[in-house]
């Protein structure tokens, strides 16, 4: 099953009849109020494509909830909240031909994809935001051991907490949504695949956390479908 998704925003944006909405003031003053970010922000997550916006406010969902569990205090999950928002950023510079694509990406395409990082870094590394946020946007995509993923040039120290927490997220979204070149998967081969790769990828820690919230997600759901 695929995780609940919260729609209110994307519906008092206009998001799920139109993208074009995202350039009102209306809705950047919708953002501002929900996600607690300047206008400026706002300007620069309305450049990405819906597919892509949606997807990070999803992960912004999931990371706030498994860094609650994590014992995270306010100030600190609003600095995840704000990473996890953020940290695709750097697509916009990722020309929509490859993002869309239908068909699988070539090598040359996925190199092209895992620039967003280092893009996304450049964006804001000159805006007055904290440290952490930055490092959520340029090492979201790194193992938990430190030992792979990318930019590889970041060395091989494992990323901070939060990071790694916006990491798997990330993937859980990523792997749960339908993209242009496949349907959505299943959550029970999301965790078998984090399941595969815990230890490497992914920390055992956040796992456990991870399964708690999709059991509420599934009896939320269940709840709600019961109406």
């Amino acid at each position: 099953m695929t995780w609940c998704r919260d729609f209110r925003f994307e519906s008092s944006c206009g998001l799920l009849v139109g993208w074009d909405s995202r350039t009102s003031k209306t809705c950047r003053k919708g953002a501002v109020i929900l996600f607690g970010i300047d206008e400026h922000l706002a300007s620069i997550l309305f450049k990405l494509d819906e597919q892509t916006f949606l997807h990070c406010k999803r992960t912004r969902d999931l990371a706030i909830q498994l860094g609650q569990r994590m014992g995270l205090d306010s100030t600190q999950l609003q600095l995840l909240g704000l990473g996890a928002l953020l940290h695709d950023v750097g697509k916009i510079a990722i020309p929509l031909t490859v993002l869309n694509k239908k068909t699988p990406l070539t090598a040359a395409e996925w190199s092209i994809i895992q620039q967003h990082p280092v893009l996304g870094f450049a964006m804001i590394r000159s805006l007055p935001l904290h440290i952490i946020v930055k490092k959520i946007v340029l090492e979201h995509h790194r193992w938990s051991d430190g030992k792979g993923g990318y930019p590889q040039e970041l060395g091989f120290s494992p990323p901070p907490l939060m990071v790694q927490i916006v990491s798997i997220a990330d993937v859980v979204d990523a792997m749960t949504s339908p993209r242009s070149y496949r349907p959505a998967q299943s959550m029970s081969s999301c965790l078998r695949y984090i399941t595969e790769n815990l230890g490497s990828r992914f920390s055992s820690e956040l796992f456990q956390e991870l399964q708690l919230v999709v059991k509420e997600w599934k009896s939320h759901c269940s709840l709600h479908a019961g109406r």
